[in-house]
């Protein structure tokens, strides 16, 4: 009961239990998914220190921020390099981004010759359902609240297919960026790598504005025999 009284003073937590109250738009998956885990997380709510892996993490500074939860999605209105530039110099990579918790780009999902799918979650659940409802939400424990929250939430991030026996080539990197203060999004990302198939990724999260911000992200990774994802 102790417990349970220190968490109800969170006010981030007591506001994402609000939201999950309301319609609210999100990934395009079944009713169901969204509300088992919805109950997840109203049922196990943020981690505390009682838990052993976050007995050293201090999450009140994330409580105590009056957030405003976000996950709408974001038109393409201009170029990322006129909002935030991330550069990692002597270093070539294809840029992938996801603006305030939106995959953003003018192609929302793109095919390479190699079959090499690389795009927008939510846009891929559209257009390849059998694939991707195959894969998702289908090996993280609901018990943990953070993810949990983000099943329930997340209204895109960043879906890459990998056939079989393709090697891409170029290193992909992903850039989480907020250009709005004290925003909180869930990203859900979602990599599956066929038989023999190899990937480099690299990640960058950052703030426009240095404001407060709250990204919880989770990664889905799916690796077949003998595949290779170098992060």
């Amino acid at each position: 009961m102790k417990q349970k009284a220190k968490q109800k003073q969170c006010l981030l937590q007591e506001k994402f239990f609000r939201y999950l109250d309301q319609p609210a738009p999100g990934l395009p998956v079944s009713d169901n998914l969204r509300q088992k885990a919805a109950e997840a997380f109203r049922k196990s709510g943020f981690p505390h220190n009682k838990i052993e892996r976050w007995r050293n993490t201090d999450l009140k500074g994330l409580c105590q921020t009056d957030f405003e939860i976000f996950n709408r999605d974001i038109p393409y209105e201009k170029e990322l390099s006129e909002i935030f530039l991330c550069e990692v110099h002597g270093f070539e990579s294809r840029i992938l981004s996801v603006l305030n918790g939106s995959y953003y780009d003018r192609e929302k999902l793109t095919v390479d010759p190699q079959g090499v799918i690389v795009g927008s979650l939510a846009a891929a659940l559209k257009k390849y359902p059998a694939l991707v409802e195959r894969h998702l939400n289908t090996i993280l424990p609901q018990s943990d609240g953070f993810k949990a929250l983000n099943m329930a939430l997340a209204g895109d991030g960043v879906f890459i297919y990998v056939p079989d026996n393709v090697q891409v080539e170029n290193t992909l990197q992903i850039i989480n960026i907020l250009n709005r203060p004290n925003l909180a999004v869930n990203v859900r990302n979602l990599f599956v790598l066929g038989k023999n198939a190899r990937l480099r990724l690299l990640n960058c999260d950052d703030s426009v504005n240095h404001h407060a911000g709250f990204i919880n992200k989770v990664n889905e990774i799916f690796l077949d025999d003998n595949a290779e994802l170098e992060l």
